[in-house]
């Protein structure tokens, strides 16, 4: 492969690379949409990556497999000719063989190692079984230096009793009375493995490129499936939280078992499902829509929507307001360090969460709060810190805005902005109260 067609074959295969790590990346948003990428899932996602970059160069470099089989046995033969090992093994085995073929031809002659020793020729049978010897030594170094080669393109072990021996007519025919060089046995072998690997070149090709892909598709098996085993757990574990979360602001209790089974289809539903699928579903499916408002409230009428109630205020008073019927929650850190939220209501500094709204699927409200204060004198000295989690989708709409309003003192600052289910916790402000 030229220089620029690799150039060509490795930006291809970055290209591709980079597409297989998005699509490693938010594949899982087809099932999980709040699910968050980490660290260690880039790392899977570079994985796949690399896989498709190197596939991709390796597939383009099988077009150019004629050119590097010529390349290959052009080293190869050139190594070989000098190679001083090879030559003299292969002229100690051709010795001895015909030493016990031909005994009384051999007399006196002297032995392998000696600086005057030679093969004496008395006929061509001689000639033919050293030049075949030759070629069969040479045909197997090719094996065992190239067995890729030799595997994928299942090159013939030898060349031909007749190729030979037409060869070493011809020779003799020529030049009548010479030494047959041992080299041009070398030169019989690589004539053959070359012309039995281009004769077989076209269908490698597309053995290899089929077994290739096979294999890609088995490595990106890997990384694509871990993503996903995580991103099912994930969905799993927060389907176990939205159930507690549920139990432990008393929403479930109390309820029938038909009850409970329609709040957390709903929860599952409403949370997991793209906007554009839940909308689609809303519009076109009135049997969804009747499903929709049992789950939404069992036991009151769709126009028993529970009233906005009045916040109360104190010192320090923390008032989120929206719009919609999603699940927002308000958190706030006091200066001892706890956490008031709807886990934990009160602290012992006196702070509450006075009100939670929009927590379950059939009592809520498309004008809610959420309210965190401490009563008048109660507020202790120090730094506060204001956050917002967007806990669940319940309606047909993701983003959701809002405004927080935080009354410390005499002082009153307003916050607002939009928020998405798939936002990690926020953190709005952090303010000083001074009596």
């Amino acid at each position: 492969m030229s220089g620029s067609a690799l150039f060509v074959a490795a930006l291809i295969g970055i290209f591709a690379g980079a597409l297989c790590w998005v699509a490693c990346f938010y594949y899982t948003r087809l099932w999980h949409k709040r699910f968050h990428v980490k660290a260690q899932h880039h790392l899977l996602c570079a994985v796949a990556a690399l896989f498709t970059v190197f596939f991709t160069i390796q597939f383009r470099a099988l077009g150019n497999l004629e050119h590097i089989v010529d390349g290959i046995i052009d080293n190869w033969h050139e190594y070989l000719n000098e190679d001083g090992y090879f030559h003299s093994e292969t002229y100690e085995l051709a010795y001895y063989t015909l030493k016990d073929d031909y005994p009384v031809v051999f007399a006196g002659v002297p032995q392998p190692g000696s600086s005057d020793t030679y093969i004496p020729f008395a006929n061509d049978d001689m000639r033919q079984i050293c030049v075949a010897i030759y070629v069969a030594e040479a045909c197997a170094n090719f094996s065992t230096h190239h067995p890729f080669l030799n595997l994928m393109l299942t090159t013939r072990a030898g060349v031909s009793q007749e190729e030979i021996e037409n060869d070493v007519k011809e020779f003799f025919g020529r030049n009548p009375g010479a030494v047959y060089p041992l080299k041009r046995a070398v030169d019989i072998a690589a004539g053959h493995i070359r012309e039995s690997l281009l004769e077989q070149s076209p269908k490698t090709v597309w053995k290899t490129r089929l077994i290739s892909v096979f294999l890609f598709l088995i490595l990106q098996l890997l990384p694509f499936g871990i993503i996903g085993y995580l991103a099912y757990k994930d969905l799993e574990k927060l389907k176990n939280e939205r159930y507690k979360h549920l139990n432990e602001r008393g929403n479930l209790s109390g309820k029938s078992p038909k009850t409970v089974v329609l709040v957390l289809a709903s929860a599952f539903a409403l949370g997991s499902c793209s906007p554009p699928y839940y909308k689609d579903k809303r519009a076109t499916d009135d049997n969804f829509k009747r499903q929709e408002y049992f789950a939404r409230d069992v036991s009151q009428s769709p126009s028993a929507q529970p009233a906005t109630p009045t916040p109360s205020t104190g010192d320090v008073h923390v008032l989120l307001k929206w719009n919609n019927y999603n699940d927002l929650d308000l958190h706030c850190v006091d200066p001892s360090g706890v956490e008031i939220y709807y886990n934990n209501k009160k602290s012992p500094t006196g702070g509450i969460l006075e009100i939670d709204m929009n927590a379950d699927e059939f009592s809520r409200n498309s004008n809610p709060i959420e309210n965190i204060y401490w009563p008048t004198g109660r507020a202790p000295e120090g730094t506060y810190s204001v956050y917002l989690v967007y806990y669940a989708m319940h309606d047909n709409v993701d983003e959701t805005s809002y405004t927080i309003e935080v009354k410390y003192g005499d002082k009153t600052e307003v916050f607002q902005g939009t928020i998405r289910s798939t936002d990690p916790k926020r953190h709005i402000c952090t303010f000083n109260f001074n009596n």
